[in-house]
């Protein structure tokens, strides 16, 4: 249900019921975690899902896969705090994939970091090879950062 609900543009409802099912002791398993990150995201509450994504092992022995990182990181990139995010990534103990460099570029777009961005959509071109994705969010990048000569 939380993952319905967020998905469907439904976070207040999802962060509802995820808090519901808290206060009936029932324990969420990483599907939930799922959708409750990508509420989370989607409404900007960042400090609630860093406490959440912080104590997702200790306190709810949910072990953080590939899409709970990706979802994590898009929350810190979509309120700027993409030098938190990239330590996130650098400190994973998984090989983050072309979802969790997409985050943090989308983050960098959003925020104009052009800095940010030319590392991590190099990062994104090693790990998803067959997708221009991270070139086209780059290009963009400096492009609104009026960088013409480096577009091209």
């Amino acid at each position: 249900m939380v993952m319905g609900l967020a998905i469907n543009s439904e976070e207040d409802e999802a962060l509802r019921l995820f808090s519901k099912s808290q206060e009936f002791s029932l324990q969420p398993n990483a599907g939930t975690f799922l959708g409750a990150l990508c509420a989370w995201g989607h409404s900007g509450l960042s400090e609630e899902g860093r406490q959440i994504f912080s104590g997702i092992t200790l306190r709810f022995s949910v072990y953080p896969k590939l899409e709970h990182y990706a979802c994590y990181i898009d929350i810190l990139a979509r309120v700027g705090l993409l030098e938190e995010a990239l330590e996130v990534v650098k400190s994973m103990p998984l090989e983050p994939n072309n979802f969790v460099w997409g985050a943090l570029l989308g983050g960098c777009l959003l925020h104009s970091r052009v800095d940010v961005a030319q590392y991590v959509s190099n990062r994104l071109a090693q790990v998803d090879t067959e997708n221009s994705r991270g070139f086209v969010m780059l290009a963009n990048t400096l492009a609104f950062d009026h960088r013409w000569g480096d577009v091209f």
